[in-house]
């Protein structure tokens, strides 16, 4: 269903995997909200296994299959990620879980989470386990930069993630954060770790 007053789209059905570049743009609107509530409990939201997608401006919350956006294909790479809420309403100020993950990486390199300009960094809080899992050998070289993880839209107040706000897991190379103020992340009011790096093969990841 869609909803042009509230801005809303519920589906209730899982939606399409994306194989092919594709822009979803919802920040025209200023945030249009993709509600997971009616779906059933199977269901995730954004699946990018393909290259070169960029999805901003939405607020991707209530899917308790898994993740809000998974990014996730050894040939998969080069997607972007900017200025969505990922986990809580389109106010920014109250969760709505994503049952696992916000965002969720796996075997997936080169990918852009956030941003350095005004409006292109992510809120992703709230979320049922973690806001950002990175995961596998095959997750090498993505940038996590800009982003509120696990405070409210503010930066000033509480909306943890469950467990952790940052995880890579036997990923590597990886960057989080960066030396210039605008490249930094807010990590905060998580549950059990801000930035949690595990795994023998997770080398060569930078946290600035």
């Amino acid at each position: 269903t869609f909803s042009s007053s509230a801005r809303s789209i519920s589906p209730g059905l899982q939606l399409p995997s994306l194989y092919s570049p594709v822009t979803i743009d919802g920040s025209s609107a200023g945030v249009v909200e993709l509600n997971g509530s009616s779906s059933d409990s199977n269901n995730y939201g954004l699946l990018f296994a393909g290259s070169d997608s960029t999805v901003r401006g939405l607020a991707i919350h209530s899917f308790w299959a898994g993740s809000g956006i998974q990014a996730t294909s050894s040939q998969g790479r080069n997607t972007l990620i900017a200025g969505c809420f990922i986990g809580t309403d389109p106010s920014g100020t109250v969760a709505r879980p994503n049952q696992i993950y916000g965002l969720f990486v796996l075997d997936c390199s080169e990918n852009t989470i956030g941003g350095t300009a005004p409006g292109e960094g992510n809120l992703i809080s709230g979320n049922g386990n973690g806001g950002i899992h990175v995961s596998g050998v095959g997750s090498w070289e993505n940038v996590i930069v800009g982003n509120l993880i696990g405070t409210d839209v503010t930066g000033r107040a509480e909306l943890g993630n469950g467990t952790r706000g940052v995880t890579l897991s036997d990923a590597w190379n990886n960057e989080v954060g960066g030396a210039d103020p605008a490249s930094r992340n807010v990590i905060s009011g998580n549950g059990l770790y801000g930035v949690l790096i595990e795994g023998p093969e997770a080398t060569g990841n930078v946290v600035l």
